[in-house]
């Protein structure tokens, strides 16, 4: 029998005496679940620990519940794994726990953070366009209004405006700049998707919702916020929306809409957004690239760091050619 060879045997020695805590944050993305998982083997076989048949089928089933629960809880939810490698018996233990982020919370942080403007200073421009088209004092609903920058101007140029924000730090901004400003408005706090929240001055003549339904993660979500707003329209009003959209004949994966929801930009197909459309009394009439229509008419340029590439498709797909783009849709009662 050969001897093994001397860095075979301190190799063994000294490993038997490692140490080891670290923490991991993955977020709530169940279909990467093996590579996750894949992860966290290679932690373990790094540290001279390399998992069994049946410790990897029991990682896969708590990280796979772990994943499937902060998932459901949040598009920014995280899975947090925490482990030690014991010096005494030479076991890694584990554990996971999911941890639930709602959107609320996620903009309450980027209140406490910012520095500036979270969105922009300035009013969209197609906004501005589109208002500027119709008769003088509209009555107006801005959904997900977060800190005015819409609402704001569309109430001084003496339109009667409605604000609903989600996040209550972006609710206290948008009212505490109408005060500073000498004006009254109201401003709802919740969820447009709530039939039990009480919006004054419906019905609508036109109704905005900007940046919203990036962050709605199903067709079901979708349907259900349009058929929301064409009961609080009148029958000849308009609906102005920003929306990611897919371009012609790519097929999502399951990963790409999971991924892009963490990056804050949900995406339909056309084929989907046009069903959610026709299921809830409303029609397209008119389609705009919202990159290139703002960059020619924007007040000022770019409103934020982060938006040309956002825009683009660039933070959910890493690349040249992103398959979806922000798109403004301005749709009318059917």
């Amino acid at each position: 029998m050969s001897e093994p060879s001397d860095s075979a045997v301190w190799l063994a020695s000294v490993e038997q005496r490692y140490s080891a805590r670290c923490e991991l944050t993955f977020p709530a993305v169940p279909t990467l679940l093996n590579h996750y998982a894949e992860i966290l083997e290679h932690h373990f076989e790094s540290l001279g620990r390399p998992m069994t048949d049946k410790q990897r089928t029991g990682l896969l089933e708590l990280l796979g519940a772990k994943l499937t629960e902060a998932h459901a809880s949040g598009a920014q939810s995280n899975v947090f794994v925490r482990y030690q490698l014991d010096r005494g018996s030479g076991e890694i233990f584990y554990e996971i726990a999911s941890a639930a982020s709602s959107l609320e919370e996620e903009y309450e942080y980027w209140v406490s953070q910012r520095v500036g403007s979270l969105f922009g200073r300035n009013p969209d421009a197609r906004v501005l366009e589109l208002v500027g088209s119709k008769s003088t004092n509209l009555r107006i609903l801005d959904v997900g209004a977060g800190t005015g920058r819409n609402s704001i101007p569309l109430a001084e140029a003496g339109h009667q405006v409605v604000a609903i924000e989600l996040a209550p730090a972006l609710a206290d901004v948008l009212q505490d700049e109408a005060e500073s400003r000498r004006m009254s408005f109201p401003v709802v706090c919740g969820s447009a998707l709530d039939p039990d929240l009480v919006i004054p001055l419906a019905p609508f003549d036109l109704v905005i919702a900007a940046e919203v339904l990036p962050h709605l993660r199903s067709v079901d979500e979708v349907t259900r916020l349009l058929t929301r707003l064409a009961a609080l329209s009148k029958p000849d009003a308009s609906l102005l929306v920003s929306v990611f959209l897919s371009h012609a004949g790519y097929q999502p994966s399951q990963l790409a809409r999971e991924a892009a929801q963490v990056a804050w930009s949900a995406f339909l197909t056309p084929d989907e957004f046009m069903t959610a459309c026709a299921n809830s009394g409303w029609k397209a009439v008119e389609q705009q690239p919202v990159l290139t229509y703002e960059r020619k008419r924007a007040l000022s340029w770019p409103p934020t760091s982060w938006y040309e590439s956002w825009t683009q498709g660039h933070d959910a797909f890493k690349g040249d050619d992103p398959p979806i783009a922000l798109q403004w849709l301005l749709l009318s009662r059917t």
